[in-house]
């Protein structure tokens, strides 16, 4: 999505916006503060997963989806977001990544399975990458072609 689609649709629906009367440059910085703080949070929990902290790295990995999933809400409002995120192009995705976002905190925090919290939060962040991919025109398709080839399918 370019620059220019952005702010299209930012400014689309003004109204629907959390913070209706701030400027599309203060949205983004807030988009951006959304995903940076998202980022980092991912990388703490990565370094949990090296100290065998299985259930702060479950937490700091949610925390970061949801926050880099949430962020957009400052581009387009909560309820444009949720309706886009229930589309039917983005419905699997969407579905995966909240079960994956559920399932990695049961494992980390409840069952305590090492193996199955890395593995929930390894498929949320497939999930998460599918569904950017869905707002990138032809990409989902590109990554299949590329899938299918790389394993033989045609």
């Amino acid at each position: 999505m370019s620059l220019g689609s952005t702010e299209a649709l930012a400014s689309a629906a003004p109204n629907e916006s959390v913070f209706p009367s701030m400027s599309f440059r203060t949205r983004m910085i807030g988009f951006c503060i959304c995903v940076g703080v998202g980022i980092f949070l991912q990388i703490i929990g990565l370094i949990m997963v090296g100290t065998l902290k299985f259930g702060t790295f479950a937490i700091c990995n949610t925390l970061g989806i949801v926050l880099m999933v949430g962020a957009s809400v400052f581009l387009m409002g909560p309820m444009k977001q949720l309706k886009r995120m229930f589309t039917k192009e983005r419905l699997p995705a969407t579905v995966i990544l909240l079960a994956g976002i559920v399932l990695t905190l049961v494992m980390g925090l409840a069952v305590k399975s090492t193996i199955l919290t890395i593995i929930f939060a390894a498929l949320t962040w497939v999930a998460y990458l599918w569904y950017i991919l869905s707002y990138i025109p032809f990409a989902q398709k590109c990554v299949k072609n590329c899938i299918s080839s790389c394993t033989g399918g045609s």
